[in-house]
Order: structure tokens, then sequence, then C-alpha cells
């Protein structure tokens, strides 16, 4: 009786450890319900065309060191995913556009604050892209020669 019971036994372990065992099906991840997702469009403020590779990024004022950033698609198209939740800043930025916040009124003004609450979906977000301005000229001295590293500063 006792030889069966150790074959047993050892049967048993050496089944445990040597064949594989069906894998548990996947399971819904709880931080899904805790994190919240933000999409949009950015669009040239022209002509309403999509405008591709622009950068949107979420900052937490609470938080500096990290940032949440993605790209737009070829289409124009963002979406972030997995932001946990809090007070955020939205900001979209492009080369050769004016950078643009999330509540902004005009250029130059402060973005809104807004809050994530955590399982929230904030969609379909449009950020018209206005052109920025460009500024060309030559700087010469009083002999009409061409002046090297001369400082030119815009101002209002």
């Amino acid at each position: 009786m006792y030889l069966k019971v150790s074959c047993f036994l050892l049967a048993s372990l050496t089944c445990k450890t040597c064949c594989p065992q069906t894998p548990k099906a996947p399971t819904k991840d709880s931080s899904d319900k805790q994190t919240s997702t933000v999409s949009g469009i950015v669009i040239r403020s022209l002509d309403s065309a999509p405008l591709k590779n622009a950068t949107v990024q979420l900052a937490n004022d609470s938080d500096r060191e990290h940032h949440i950033a993605t790209k737009t698609t070829m289409d124009g198209h963002f979406l972030l995913q997995n932001v946990p939740a809090g007070q955020y800043k939205l900001k979209v930025a492009r080369n050769g556009y004016v950078d643009q916040e999330l509540g902004q009124k005009k250029p130059g003004d402060p973005g809104a604050t807004f809050t994530l609450r955590p399982g929230q979906q904030i969609a379909d977000l449009v950020f018209k892209l206005g052109r920025a301005g460009v500024i060309t000229g030559k700087v010469f001295d009083e002999d009409g020669e061409p002046m090297a590293g001369v400082l030119v500063t815009a101002m209002r």
C-alpha cells in the first residue's frame, strides 16, 4: 500500500512539473476601468484638411516629469489611451503652425485645465491649427555689407 501511494504522489508531482498546463483565460484588466481615453482630430483652420504628425500632449500640473503624448495619423486623428485620472492640460503642436491648447480663446492665452475621471472617454475633440507667420530679411551695416550673427527679435 505504501508503495502504491508513493508511486501515485511521484507521478502527480512529475506530471505537474513536466506537463504543460492549460493556460488560464485572460481576465479583463481592472485598470481599464481606472484609466481614461482622449481622442479627436487635428485639422488646418484654412481648409479643414487633416494634419498628420501633429504632437498631442497631455500634461498634469502635479506631475511635470511624465507627459502622455502621441502623434496624429495620416487622417489627422489621435488617441491617448490608459490615461490615469487627474487634472490635465491638452496641447497640440506641429511645425509651421501655431500651437493650441484645449479651451484657449486666442494664441498666447492659457488653455483650460480639465479633470479626467476614472473610466471617462473624451472623444471627438477638434483642433483647428492656423499657419504660423514667417519673418525674413537681411541685416546690413552702414556700408551696405551683410552682418553675421546679429540678434533680431520680433516684438508686438
